[in-house]
């Protein structure tokens, strides 16, 4: 090789050999241990105590609302979780958007009750998480009917004021060929 060329080739060459340094460094960095995720086996979870409020949640989704609106009447706010989820659920299906909101904090209390199932507090976050989606929707859909009642009353009055002017026009055109009809005689 001539002299003259090594010069230049000194680069390439410790380049090279920083690529291949830092190649291999990048191959050793060790990626952080997976998160161990604890899911329960099927015979691990308690499903007594879950099956029981699944069949009382049903059990109330099958009631019409006026009889369970009646139940409701001078009910008190039962301290047993069993007893409190079934007064949950009976807010819940009450059609109330303050049935709603008492629903969502009794299942909110449940889901944060550790004398019950794991299984039963995630069952109650569920449901507080869907009566707070249903208190959430009520509060969107009266905003859009505020809305809609507004723009209503826009349209019609801008309706109105187009009748307005429609009728001054037709009198200014009735007036102007009055007028016309004047100058020819």
């Amino acid at each position: 090789m001539p002299a003259a060329v090594a010069p230049f080739l000194l680069p390439l060459r410790l380049f090279f050999v920083v690529g291949v340094l830092a190649g291999s460094l990048l191959g050793c960095v060790q990626n952080p241990p997976a998160k161990v995720v604890y899911i329960p086996s099927p015979e691990n979870i308690n499903r007594a105590s879950v099956q029981k409020w699944l069949r009382l949640q049903a059990s109330v989704a099958d009631l019409p609302v006026e009889q369970i609106n009646a139940g409701l009447v001078g009910m008190n706010r039962p301290t047993a979780a069993d007893q409190l989820f079934y007064y949950g659920l009976l807010h819940q299906h009450s059609q109330t958007y303050q049935g709603w909101i008492t629903a969502r904090d009794v299942f909110r209390a449940l889901s944060e009750n550790d004398a019950i199932s794991v299984e039963q507090q995630e069952l109650a976050a569920l449901l507080e998480q869907y009566n707070q989606n249903r208190i959430n929707w009520h509060e969107r859909y009266g905003q859009l009917q505020q809305q809609y009642d507004d723009l209503s009353q826009q349209l019609t009055g801008a309706r109105q004021q187009t009748q307005v002017l429609e009728q001054k026009i037709q009198a200014i055109t009735d007036l102007e060929a009055t007028i016309s009809t004047r100058k020819e005689e």
